[in-house]
């Protein structure tokens, strides 16, 4: 909002799953310090790098065209029309997570952290 009055427009982009190298690039390599306090979550912590892979991920020139789009519909707007704030979330699992904001915000917490802090 502070950027609108110099004429500066944001989009904040909110991803879902998108399918692409980087998470099973990123879990090939990743490793942590035998010392690490957190070397027993290892395993849950490249399930979380993982966890956009799954089926229903979608591709990522899928996701790369609607951001461009939806970029460029702000972009074209006439400058009387235009919102001061874009929010754009699309991607495997991104309907899920905008229903989420209508949950009690330690509920979804308390989810996230059973699906993706257990040892192992």
């Amino acid at each position: 909002m502070e950027l609108y009055p110099l004429g500066i427009r944001v989009m904040h982009v909110a991803p879902g799953a998108v399918k692409s190298n980087l998470a099973s690039n990123a879990s090939k390599i990743f490793e942590l310090s035998p010392t690490s306090l957190y070397s027993s979550h290892f395993s849950m912590m490249i399930k979380r790098i993982n966890a956009s892979q799954r089926p229903g991920a979608m591709q990522r020139n899928v996701f790369a065209k609607k951001v461009v789009g939806e970029v460029m519909k702000l972009v074209g707007q006439a400058e009387g029309k235009t919102r001061m704030w874009n929010y754009l979330s699309v991607g495997g699992g991104s309907r899920l997570f905008a229903a989420f904001k209508w949950f009690p915000k330690g509920w979804i917490l308390k989810m996230l952290w059973r699906a993706y802090s257990r040892k192992g």
